[in-house]
């Protein structure tokens, strides 16, 4: 059995790899999720940021990385042409009080550099897992979780290991403990009875925007909620607007009772390296409903007005580069017929576009400033209660265990909490 694993931090373009080799007798790593309302809005993931200390023996070369200044002392590099961030340089520690957005041999040796989880994988020659171990993680430390005033993703993540997961409402080991008892966040339903429809115009926008404000977008929920109740037919009706079923007329992601757009937990490979976040977070939206937000100089006067409905003529607005109310937002075509939108200054995931569904976005979930919480449940129905999306890029590799959590964590707080199945999954089961 070899000593040391191979692993590599890749960018979903794989312009950018870097390789080093773990110790077996350092394994499992340990990864701390973050889900302060920086992290959710600097990935555009619900959970936030999920990151571990670079094993490697000295600090990355970043040199040919965009750089972006999150904090004082916190550096992100991404890949600047698909924006997969990579490292955070993190000065917390250092006597130095240096930005320096590259890496050089004379940066302090106390500075830190975490690596995103999402981003890693065991690869080599030998990472045949008969050949070798398998690379293993320590998934249990939650932190920030107060900032989600809800909760968040916090509760899909307990009991890595068969141990019940550690969470604190700021920094670990520094703030309060939260306890699995449930007085932080309501047991009951109090969320899921409101909705967006009775806010008219601005009232009913979410705002959508990463976390330098590059991208400002908004949401328009309100409007959409009313415009889908408007297609009901009547009392009674509701099963045969399930996708799939005759006589459907509403979209196949809008719950045909609240009319609430669907949310749900993805664990595509893709998806992943591109955020840096193993489940990644996606709700669903009409173009139509999507709004510029405020444009810096201009005010709110004119805010969610002139945004595309159509796929290709966000490409092609954002191609002309002339329309400064697009802000820094920016693609990559990942597949020919897939654009995969972000923020170009900070990385951000924004949207996820397909060429054969012109009239609609993924959104990502992050990014939203929903009041009632990170869930954003007055807006959104989460597709709780059955596996996850993609499921089977992760199902037999190193992250099953974090497969295996999530969808075990995030149907028991369903189940407990009294959150309905998804529409989507009671016709699936019936």
């Amino acid at each position: 059995m070899s000593e040391s694993i191979p692993i590599t931090a890749q960018c979903l373009c794989k312009s950018h790899t870097f390789t080093t080799r773990v110790p077996v007798s350092s394994l499992p790593l340990k990864a701390i999720t973050c889900h302060c309302t920086s992290c959710r809005h600097l990935t555009g993931a619900l959970s936030g940021s999920r990151a571990t200390a670079w094993p490697g023996d000295r600090p990355p070369e970043t040199r040919d990385l965009r750089a972006y200044q999150l904090s004082p002392r916190m550096i992100l590099f991404f890949c600047p042409t698909c924006s997969s961030p990579l490292f955070v340089k993190d000065s917390s520690h250092s006597s130095s009080s240096s930005s320096s957005s590259t890496t050089t041999a004379q940066d302090d040796e106390q500075d830190k550099y975490w690596v995103p989880t999402g981003v890693l994988d065991q690869r080599g020659n030998d990472d045949d897992a008969t050949a070798t171990p398998k690379l293993k993680m320590d998934w249990g430390i939650q932190v920030f979780v107060g900032d989600t005033v809800d909760g968040g993703a916090s509760n899909w993540f307990l009991g890595a290991e068969k141990e019940e997961g550690k969470r604190w409402l700021g920094a670990g080991g520094e703030s309060e403990r939260v306890s699995e008892a449930g007085e932080y966040w309501p047991a009951g339903l109090e969320n899921l009875g409101g909705t967006a429809r009775g806010l008219k115009e601005e009232k009913g926008h979410v705002r959508l925007k990463c976390h330098c404000g590059g991208v400002d977008l908004v949401i328009k929920a309100g409007e959409a909620q009313r415009e889908f109740e408007q297609l009901s037919v009547g009392p009674g009706k509701e099963k045969e607007k399930v996708e799939g079923a005759p006589g459907n007329v509403l979209p196949w992601f809008v719950d045909p009772v609240t009319h609430k757009s669907l949310a749900t937990l993805d664990g595509c490979d893709s998806c992943r390296i591109w955020s840096g976040v193993e489940v990644f977070n996606w709700t669903f939206y009409m173009l139509k409903h999507v709004g510029f937000g405020t444009v810096e100089g201009e005010g709110e006067e004119g805010a969610g007005e002139g945004f595309p409905t159509d796929t290709k003529e966000l490409q092609a607005a954002i191609d002309r580069g002339s329309d400064k109310r697009f802000g820094t937002l920016a693609y990559y075509a990942s597949s020919p017929d897939v654009q995969r939108y972000h923020c170009g200054r900070c990385s951000a995931a924004v949207f996820y576009a397909l060429d054969r569904r012109p009239d609609m976005v993924d959104v990502a979930v992050g990014l939203l400033h929903s009041p009632d919480g990170a869930r954003a449940e007055t807006m959104l129905t989460w597709e709780l209660g059955g596996p996850i999306g993609w499921r089977g890029d992760m199902a037999g590799t190193w992250r099953e265990d974090l497969l295996n959590m999530v969808e075990k964590g995030s149907e028991s707080w369903r189940v407990k909490r009294g959150y309905p199945q998804s529409w989507r999954r009671t016709a699936k089961n019936d």
